[in-house]
């Protein structure tokens, strides 16, 4: 893998985490559909190729079961 594909890797799980988050604020009061996204929201997190990056920590709190 090369650092291209890394920076690369983390704009888009950024980008789908940011749209996940916008999306769990408008249907909050929709617990379902809250529980899908955060599992998601999981799964988009593991995506990453070697490193963990500091922004992501909140997202692991945010989407958490």
């Amino acid at each position: 893998m090369s650092m291209f594909s890394e920076i690369t890797t983390d704009a888009n799980v950024f980008a789908f985490v940011k749209e996940i988050e916008k999306e769990l604020k408008a249907n909050e009061d929709n617990p379902e559909v809250c529980k899908a996204l955060k599992k998601i929201g999981r799964f988009a997190l593991t995506q990453f190729d070697w490193s963990f990056p500091e922004w992501a920590r909140e997202y692991e709190t945010l989407f958490a079961e």
